[in-house]
């Protein structure tokens, strides 16, 4: 792909935002925010598993394939981040004679001003490549070119690595805590303090023993870290948590608004805004990483003082859902129009996609 008006040749016209969605895993889920901010209204759910039948997602009925074939009477969008699975499930569906579409082409297709505009701001060609590239593999589900892969997630450019005593990294999606290691040792123990927010409380509880770890082994004052058990939103809400036993609590994402239901089964977890949590405090916020599974556009949202305030350099994941690669960059330069805007890739796959900001 040599330039955004090839990428753009590949694109489907699809007019229409009513659909079903085939698939009610982790893609689907991760794929809510997208789908809300389109205003894409879905009829049902599809899926073959025979225990969902009768099921709710995301507040949509879940209905088998057989259901469809009987109607056909709207495009699917098929949600699956893996290339023989979409190739199969489109041909089923081809065969039942009805029509698949891959998500993420019907949103890049409405919104081709938006992606011209984020490829046109982005401040070096390295990054106009990457952008590019992934783009097109969200299309293809190929393997992004060797040569446009970085290693030091969150860390790839030099400002990045900079060492500041007065350094005041704030790390949203904190996990275990290993960002926030990667960090000390990136800055040989040199700042001026970290806060940490994740919401899973299996991780929480992880992050915490590294924390007192890391304290220990560098010497770190005992307010130095401080690690906080919330999710990162646009507002301050009760909200309900789902997570990722499967994956060793990797993944776990905020799923809809806490219920009595929720808080029953232990699920339920506080979302705040970073602005109100920051307010009437004296940190003055210079690195904000953002990995925080299809939030990320919420989360600058409610941290538009901070930024506007303190000009943090930004590490901020935009992979989770198809809007993110054009909404983030975007929203990110119209709270600071001075941030000059990068993109690296750190994997080999359709995640791991980072927007860096930051101002010279």
């Amino acid at each position: 792909m040599d330039t955004i008006e090839d990428f753009f040749r590949l694109l489907p016209t699809v007019k229409e935002k009513e659909f079903y969605v085939w698939g009610t895993g982790n893609t689907a889920q991760l794929y809510q925010e997208g789908y809300n901010r389109e205003d894409i209204n879905i009829v049902s759910y599809i899926d073959s598993n025979t225990d969902k039948q009768g099921d709710v997602f995301c507040g949509k009925p879940i209905i088998m394939p057989e259901a469809y074939m009987r109607k056909k009477d709207l495009p699917i969008l098929i949600n699956t981040a893996q290339k023989r699975a979409f190739g199969e499930i489109s041909d089923q569906i081809l065969k039942w004679g009805g029509c698949g579409f891959n998500p993420d082409a019907i949103i890049f297709s409405w919104h081709k001003d938006e992606i011209r505009e984020v490829y046109e701001s982005l401040d070096d060609k390295r990054s106009k490549e990457i952008y590019l590239n992934a783009l097109t593999m969200r299309m293809t589900w190929d393997a992004p070119d060797e040569k446009y892969v970085t290693d030091d997630q969150y860390f790839a450019m030099k400002e990045y690595r900079i060492r500041r005593p007065w350094d005041v990294f704030v790390d949203c999606g904190a996990y275990v805590g290993d960002s926030i290691e990667q960090y000390i040792w990136k800055m040989d123990g040199v700042f001026r303090k970290i806060i940490g927010f994740e919401p899973d409380s299996n991780n929480f509880r992880a992050a915490l023993k590294r924390v007192e770890r890391l304290k220990s082994e560098w010497n770190v004052p005992k307010d130095g870290i401080e690690i906080y058990p919330y999710g990162i939103g646009d507002t301050n809400i009760e909200m309900q948590m789902e997570t990722n036993e499967d994956n060793n609590g990797l993944g776990s994402k905020v799923v809809g608004e806490a219920d009595n239901r929720t808080e029953k089964q232990g699920m339920k977890i506080s979302v705040i805004s970073l602005d109100s949590f920051f307010r009437n405090r004296n940190d003055d916020v210079s690195f904000l990483k953002a990995d925080i599974e299809s939030f990320e556009y919420k989360m600058l949202l409610g941290a538009k003082e901070l930024i506007k305030k303190h000009c943090p350099r930004l590490a901020i994941c935009i992979y989770h859902n198809p809007t993110d690669m054009y909404s983030i960059p975007i929203l990110v330069r119209r709270i600071n129009p001075y941030y000059k805007l990068f993109i690296r890739q750190h994997s080999y796959n359709l995640d791991e996609t980072v927007l860096y900001a930051y101002e010279d």
